[in-house]
């Protein structure tokens, strides 16, 4: 009789499992609308789980190498130690990219009349430069982007203001990734 119920049981479970994932699936877009909601509360909070445990090999590495013959404080000693680093360590990658984003920009600047010119004579070799209109000098792609990129000032303000957004978002993060790391000893 027992192995009968067990039977029974796993049957019932398993028609349960069924129906359930049979519902989420076919209300699927509400589900989803109320996970995207209820999800950009806890992204914060995600992120400073990730940032706290991504810190805390570095925070133990520093308490036994640095601050072990502490006896109070060397846990938070080895917490600040390790997000200097880790700040530090952005810092320099950031040094880095963007010398060479402005070199990338500023070659590809230099070299605007060469392609524009390369790109004319391919339109004359193939017979349609009547169908296309290319500048003919730079201050006129100047004058193009800018007009293009007028166009696209809301979406432009919009993108900042969501690089702000996410750079508050990741300040309050670190708050509380601190605060888990130093509350992991009490």
């Amino acid at each position: 009789m027992k192995k009968f119920s067990k039977r029974k049981n796993t049957y019932i479970a398993a028609l349960c499992i069924s129906i359930i994932l049979f519902l989420i699936l076919t209300h699927l877009p509400e589900i989803a609308g109320v996970q995207k909601s209820v999800g950009a509360y806890f992204n914060t909070v995600t992120i400073g789980c990730i940032i706290a445990y991504l810190m805390n090999p570095l925070g133990k590495f520093y308490e036994r190498k640095l601050f072990g013959k502490l006896k109070h404080g060397r846990w938070a000693l080895s917490v600040f130690f390790a997000f200097l680093t880790f700040i530090a360590v952005i810092v320099v990658l950031l040094l880095i990219l963007i010398p060479q984003v402005v070199n990338s920009v500023k070659s590809f600047l230099d070299q605007l009349p060469v392609y524009q010119a390369q790109i004319q004579s391919l339109f004359q070799n193939l017979g349609i430069t009547e169908f296309i209109h290319i500048p003919e000098s730079g201050d006129e792609v100047l004058s193009r982007f800018m007009d293009w990129l007028k166009g696209y000032q809301s979406d432009i303000i919009s993108f900042w203001i969501g690089v702000a957004k996410m750079l508050v978002n990741v300040a309050i993060a670190s708050v509380l990734s601190i605060y888990l790391l130093i509350s992991k000893t009490q």
